[in-house]
């Protein structure tokens, strides 16, 4: 293996507008561990830098100098996130070999497939990563061993691309594949900056409820009439079988006791343990676990997965913060940086709005045309045969159900568990909602049978989602085909408005420059910091870009609205 090391500043120069990276480090956390190697390839040459007698302006140098080469690397987001905490440069110019596998084969296999991987599947080549480890224990000199390793991963990475490139160009996956790499440097500084998080602000709710799990623990106590451990399986069965043999109530005889099984029991038991587990949950996982995880700057740096999901969705973890709860007390714990003020922003009702461009559904699209728009109460109009100006506050409700639940498939029954009603008024919901909207009916139908014939679903812009379709003989075959009709249903609507996240994501990064900074992503929502003294005229332009940037993608058919609200924290 043939590669350059270079312990000292020289002038190099790479060949081509490609050029593979890749670093090796002692650590996994890029604002407390350190880079040891670079590796920079290009058509010919494979150069290998020991960061650790470079000086940092040699490197910010060679990055500059070289910034219109495009940078391919495999979970580039952490590459360049070392190099941002390392020597303050972003290298915005890159393509992702991990992402571009999964835009091209979501549904197929792993979402998110390794180096390893890759290499094994496209090249036949099976990839070494014995010697990885060794990095986290670095000597004062590398082995040859380490250094062929090092360079070993820069190299394949522009055989990767080249494959890769020919099959998104072949299949239509410009757009996406662009959308994805001009996202990963806006991601990488969003995990950077991280998220405030007070613990002064969120301690009175822990104790709050850590009170109320010691209550429903005595609950459970009184009723089983002895002591045992709720957060046991194992222990909590034996309850159960025990109270179902004292009170001759058989449905308490169970084998599991998850959530799925026990919330239709209809006994204090179990109504109280689930009671006890909120409360556990919201004081472990919500509470002192996210504490434990702030950081020395008083920060959490969760990490934000790009397409987290076969949708393209984002997801997160380390800790999971798209799944604190919503509510007042559990998110204005997050607070905005000193000089900075909050500001939450998002998507008015984006998925029914995207419902009605991709349907056609003229009722929809002219509902969201007015200044006043109001689908719930249309879609509550058609479920109540009333005009739109006679719907009662609680028709107002039904509608909104309508709108949520059966745009995604919801039958009446599963509509009528939800939302404790009647089954006859759900069958009312379901059966209004679709007869109001028969295009969004007949097009939603048409994608459901398509994408079990074609076994793959896209996106207005392309993202692509492949499914795999049963065979005849299989015994749930019907089930699996309804299951398959709705997700690509849900993708065609969910894909799409992820897509249109990601580019407004993208434009906002770029309006806002020095004046804010994005720290958080939920689904149809962004949080963003805005310096205090511009704020309001700050968050205006969020909301601004953020209609601009949907508004584009979907051609001007309808206005893509933007909310937002300005506080010290987050708040919806």
């Amino acid at each position: 293996m043939i590669y350059k090391y270079i312990t000292k500043p020289e002038q190099i120069c790479l060949l081509g507008n490609l050029v593979g990276l890749d670093i090796e480090t002692d650590g996994l956390n890029p604002r407390t561990n350190n880079i040891l190697l670079i590796q920079l390839s290009d058509v010919e040459n494979t150069y290998i830098f020991d960061a650790r007698v470079l000086p940092k302006e040699y490197f910010v140098s060679l990055f500059e100098e070289n910034k219109e080469k495009t940078f391919i690397a495999h979970n580039a987001k952490f590459d360049i996130g070392m190099l941002y905490c390392s020597y303050g440069y972003s290298l915005e110019k890159i393509f992702d070999t991990m992402l571009a596998e999964s835009v091209l084969y979501a549904g197929k296999g792993k979402l998110m497939k390794s180096l390893k991987d890759i290499l094994g599947e496209r090249f036949n080549i099976e990839l070494d990563k014995s010697l990885q480890t060794s990095f986290l224990t670095p000597t004062r000199s590398f082995s040859q061993e380490q250094l062929e390793y090092a360079a070993q991963d820069s190299q394949y990475l522009i055989d990767i691309y080249n494959a890769q490139m020919k099959e998104i160009t072949e299949g239509g996956f410009s757009t996406i594949m662009q959308l994805e790499n001009n996202l990963v440097p806006v991601v990488m500084r969003m995990e950077v900056t991280g998220l405030t998080l007070s613990p002064e602000r969120l301690f009175p709710v822990i104790e709050r409820e850590a009170n109320k799990a010691n209550m429903y623990e005595q609950e459970l106590f009184d009723i089983a009439g002895k002591e045992f451990n709720p957060r046991s399986p194992q222990q909590v069965k034996v309850i159960f079988h025990e109270l179902a043999k004292k009170t001759g109530k058989k449905f308490l005889m169970i084998e599991s006791t998850g959530e799925p099984v026990i919330k239709h029991l209809n006994h204090p038991f179990p109504k109280t343990l689930l009671k006890y587990r909120g409360s556990a949950k919201l004081v472990s996982t919500y509470g002192v676990k996210l504490i434990e995880r702030i950081e020395d700057d008083g920060k959490i740096h969760g990490e934000f997965n790009q397409i987290g999901a076969v949708t393209g969705r984002f997801s997160s973890s380390k800790p999971n913060l798209q799944n604190i709860p919503a509510g007042k007390e559990f998110r204005t714990p997050y607070i905005a940086s000193e000089g900075y003020d909050f500001c939450t922003a998002d998507y008015s009702q984006i998925e029914l709005r995207l419902a009605g461009v991709v349907s056609g559904e003229e009722k929809i699209l002219s509902e969201y045309r007015k200044p006043d728009a109001d689908l719930h109460r249309l879609s509550a109009a058609n479920v109540f045969q009333v005009a739109r100006d006679e719907v009662t506050p609680e028709q107002r409700k039904h509608g909104k159900t309508a709108n949520f639940e059966c745009l995604y498939g919801s039958s009446a029954w599963s509509l009528a568990e939800k939302q404790n009603i009647s089954i006859d008024m759900a069958e009312r919901i379901v059966n209004g909602f679709w007869n109001g909207y028969p295009t969004l009916r007949d097009y939603k139908n048409k994608i459901g049978r398509e994408t079990v014939v074609n076994e793959f679903v896209r996106t207005p812009l392309g993202r692509i989602r492949y499914f795999q379709r049963p065979g005849a003989t299989d015994p749930v075959y019907k089930y699996k085909i309804s299951a398959i009709k709705r997700e690509g249903w849900n993708m065609r609507v969910q894909g799409y408005a992820a897509d249109i996240m990601k580019y407004s994501m993208i434009l906002v990064d770029k309006a806002l420059g020095d004046n804010g900074r994005l720290v958080l992503t939920v689904h149809d929502e962004v949080g963003v910091e805005l310096k205090k003294e511009h704020s309001k005229e700050l968050m205006q332009l969020v909301l601004d870009t953020m209609e601009k940037a949907g508004t584009i993608l979907v051609k001007g058919i309808i206005p893509m609205k933007a909310e937002g609200v300005l506080m010290d924290s987050w708040t919806k």
